[in-house]
Order: C-alpha cells, then structure tokens, then sequence
C-alpha cells in the first residue's frame, strides 16, 4: 500500500531540463509534463565543469636556455628526476593540450609550470617544459559545481554528478551531459527532479523487505 500510494503521489512531481554555460545562470526551465519554458523560482548557476581522467600517458621535453636537454615519458600522476629537482605531472588538460607541473626540491614545493610556459617558479629556475606527445584521455568523472539564489541571496550550494544528485528541499539536481558549442564555450545539461513520492516508495520497500525476512523466519524456524 505504501508502495502504491508513493506512485499515486510521485504523479504530482515533474522533470525538467536545461543546459546553462559555466560561469552563468538560468532562472527558467523546461518542464516535460508541461512541454513548455516554466519559471524555476530561482537563479540557477554552474559555476565550474569538472573533470578527472585517468592517468594519462605524456612525453614532457625539457628545455635549458634554447637548447634540448632531455626527454621524459610518463604519466600523469607520476614524476621525474631533473638534476637536484623533482618534477611531477600533475594533470593534463586536453581542451588546451597543456601539462600541469609542480617542480619540487629537497621535498619542498619550488613552484608550479606548464607546458605552455606559464610559471611562478624562482627566476634563476633554469628550465622550461614541452608537451612532447601525448593519449589521449579517457574520462574517469565529471561533475558540475552549482549555485542557487534568490535575488541576490545564496540558497544553496553544492556539487551534481550523474548518480549523484545535488538534493536542495526536495529537489534533485542531477548533471546529465557535458559539451561545448560551435564557439567553444563549454555548458552542462542540468536535470531537475521533483519526486514527492520517493519517500513513500522506498519505505513500502522497506516494509515488504521486513516481511519477506519475517516470512522466512516463520516458515523455517516458528511454531510446528
């Protein structure tokens, strides 16, 4: 009963989509139920994409002044010995084809570069980095960094993933898809959920769980 009655009230929910740019907001939504633009009562922002890959195989080059002075193949995650320096590859990014790297001394951080020669290293840091070659990577996880206010006001904020919602009063915020568009510019799909009768459902659940153990209990171990 409590299983039937958590379908009747989930008929009372919605699902709605929208896809939002990172770094910007959307105060509407699209209700399937409705096959139409509804206000969500709310600004709903994505404030940052993120994504982990798994370790990626890469050929760093090493550059002292103009000139070659060695070749280092690895993945990310591990590192390399550079005379009296250790350096490590951080991580890869494969929308800017740039290598990340830390460059470590005695165990003591130094700084960090790139490979596209970014750096806030020591100025008498002798070498510089290029990205030799590289796989490309296979995408471990992706989530999206959300935002929600009310003129102005923060409500909430928190992180959504595929299996794993943002849960804000009754809503859930899942992170269906991410892309770029013609230009570039990178959005994430955002599916909102509301279902009133989840509650409902998983306790009928719970409740013919309980009876199919008390069942068994009575049919093998009670009265005879």
């Amino acid at each position: 009963m409590l299983t039937l009655a958590g379908c009747i009230v989930t008929s009372f929910g919605y699902v709605a989509t929208v896809n939002i740019y990172e770094g910007s907001s959307v105060d509407q939504v699209y209700r399937w139920d409705r096959e139409q633009d509804v206000p969500l009562g709310m600004e709903l922002a994505v404030k940052r994409i993120n994504r982990e890959f798994y370790p990626v195989p890469v050929r760093v080059g090493v550059l002292r002044g103009n000139e070659k002075f060695a070749l280092f193949t690895l993945r990310t995650g591990e590192s390399f010995k550079l005379g009296d320096y250790r350096v490590a590859a951080d991580a890869f990014d494969p929308a800017g084809l740039n290598l990340n790297l830390t460059v470590y001394r005695q165990g003591r951080v130094m700084g960090t570069a790139d490979t596209s020669g970014m750096n806030n290293l020591p100025a008498d840091f002798p070498y510089a980095f290029k990205l030799v070659s590289y796989q490309s990577p296979i995408l471990k996880r992706c989530w999206v960094d959300l935002h929600l206010s009310d003129k102005d006001k923060t409500l909430a904020a928190g992180t959504a993933e595929v299996n794993g919602p943002f849960r804000w009063q009754g809503l859930y915020f899942y992170n269906t898809l991410t892309g770029s568009d013609e230009n570039g510019r990178p959005f994430a799909g955002i599916q909102i959920v509301r279902d009133p009768g989840r509650p409902y459902v998983f306790s009928g659940f719970a409740v013919m769980g309980l009876g199919a153990i008390f069942a068994f209990f009575r049919r093998f171990y009670g009265c005879k």
